[in-house]
């Protein structure tokens, strides 16, 4: 964890990342409803206060800026917008590099909020006029004599919100002209081809980052058919991968974000707790995956702290930047969440002075899947203190054979901790966590209905020491085949 913030605070002040896309305003107009007009049957919004954003493409560069990288961008917007554009990017401290005038008014998503009814968006309305930019306004409408061939970047996010800035011949002369170690292109079903069959200069990474209703859509296309389950996001991201030589990046929704490449499915569970509002989360995830991925983290952290982000901004009204420091200090409360044995007693202690209802279970939980987060959400109920115990990297090694774990203690331990079903993980070393539980002394042992019928010696450690174990119905896929790390592993082989 510490070497996860030293890493992100030394390195990301370092990085040159280039966002590339349909550039907006978003409007926000707070105001209340206390009458019918006389017009008509419909309420009259009196507007108390107006506040203007980065929307589109320049929202990610304002969360790259944040964040603490350099960010440039290069966007479309009206001549009647280029002061307000402006402005906003010198007070988000985002280098404009590229300048296209549009025939029409800016694309403007104006929001009208009811203060009165706990900030929730009560109507939104759009300006645009939507026209495919041509490829010559990126030799011809460049600011400063810049040219994307003669610059390198750690990462170039391609944002692309259908609006005409990427389109079927910018998209290739783009990727084309670009040198970066990562592009991500975030964009729509109607562009994925053009983007699959650009030629991507060596050694740079093609990223295809979408949400589910995207990704099934491309799929469809493909004359594929896909559901929102890890094994067929899996199944058909892998083939579309190896096809193209792309790796995916899915938002899923309330099942979090999933990445797969040519060899690899790594799952990242949802982070939110409470929903006030998703507008940008989207971006706030790329924009936090690109800073990541650009210093070197992998990509089960990766994943993990665009969660983490994503829960921050859906937490909050509007499209609000996530900062370092907001996500620093989340991470920190997971932090505490992941402690040694002298800590786990500790707290043991006083919550059985407490007569607070222990909850414990044991396992490798090497690459976590639904089925685990379905086991884990239904042994908290059982309970008031739920914990998690993980077999250490050595002890998963002696028990899983060569190759495993996929992912080591300290990921799996984090990705845990993120749950809020989760209240404590601690790691052990030993095959069985028969010795912690005889320092625990759990009120309910759980394990997977899977185990029912099996020796289960941690069962006999828990009621030797006045506990009770009970096993839960697993999950299974459709085949009726039971869900777990094994089976998707060898899937992906």
């Amino acid at each position: 964890m510490d070497n996860l913030l030293r890493l992100l605070q030394m390195e990301t002040p370092r990085l040159n990342i280039l966002i590339i896309g349909d550039t907006m305003i978003d409007e926000y107009y707070y105001g209340e409803v206390n009458r019918i007009s006389p017009e008509a049957p419909v309420p009259v919004f009196k507007v108390n206060r107006i506040e203007k954003k980065l929307g589109g493409a320049a929202n990610i560069a304002k969360n790259i800026s944040r964040l603490g990288a350099r960010s440039i961008l290069i966007g479309n917007w009206g001549e009647e917008s280029v002061k307000t554009i402006n402005e906003l990017c010198n007070e988000n401290k985002i280098m404009i590099k590229g300048l296209f005038l549009d025939r029409s008014e800016t694309i403007i998503k104006r929001r009208h909020i009811d203060t009165t009814t706990n900030s929730q968006i009560g109507l939104r309305t759009d300006i645009e006029n939507i026209y495919d930019i041509p490829v010559k306004a990126f030799t011809e409408k460049m600011l400063d004599g810049f040219s994307l061939s003669n610059q390198k970047f750690d990462v170039v996010i391609l944002s692309d919100y259908a609006k005409g800035m990427l389109n079927p011949k910018t998209i290739p002369f783009i990727i084309e002209n670009i040198n970066a170690r990562y592009i991500i292109a975030d964009t729509k079903p109607n562009h994925f081809m053009d983007f699959a069959h650009s030629k991507i200069k060596t050694p740079s990474e093609m990223i295809i980052k979408c949400n589910f209703k995207e990704f099934k859509q491309i799929a469809e296309k493909q004359g594929l058919e896909v559901v929102n389950t890890d094994e067929s996001i899996e199944r058909i991201a892998t083939n579309l991968a190896n096809q193209f030589k792309i790796s995916f990046i899915i938002t899923r929704s309330e099942k979090g974000i999933s990445y797969i490449d040519l060899t690899r499915a790594i799952h990242s569970p949802v982070q939110a707790k409470e929903i006030m509002d998703v507008t940008g989360a989207g971006d706030t995830v790329t924009a936090v995956l690109a800073i990541s991925i650009g210093v070197g983290i992998p990509i089960a952290d990766s994943l993990h702290l665009a969660n983490v982000a994503a829960g921050i901004s859906i937490s909050r009204m509007g499209a609000v930047s996530v900062s370092m420091n907001d996500i620093k200090q989340k991470l920190i409360g997971e932090h505490l969440k992941i402690v040694d044995e002298q800590e786990l007693i500790n707290i043991i202690n006083k919550e059985h002075n407490n007569g607070r209802k222990i909850v414990f279970t044991n396992g490798c939980f090497d690459i976590l899947h639904n089925g685990h987060i379905h086991l884990l959400k239904e042994a908290k109920r059982l309970g008031d203190i739920f914990i998690v115990a993980i077999n250490s990297d050595e002890s998963v090694r002696r028990i899983k054979g060569h190759g495993r774990p996929i992912l080591d203690q300290d990921a799996r331990a984090e990705m845990l901790a993120a749950l809020n079903s989760v209240d404590y993980v601690i790691i052990y070393k030993e095959d069985t966590a028969n010795r912690l539980i005889q320092i625990i002394r759990p009120d309910v042992y759980v394990k997977g209905s899977d185990y029912e019928n099996r020796d289960v010696p941690e069962a006999k450690t828990v009621r030797e020491n006045g506990g009770e174990v009970e096993f839960i119905q697993i999950k299974k896929d459709k085949k009726g085949n039971k869900i777990s790390s094994s089976n998707l592993i060898k899937i992906n082989e």
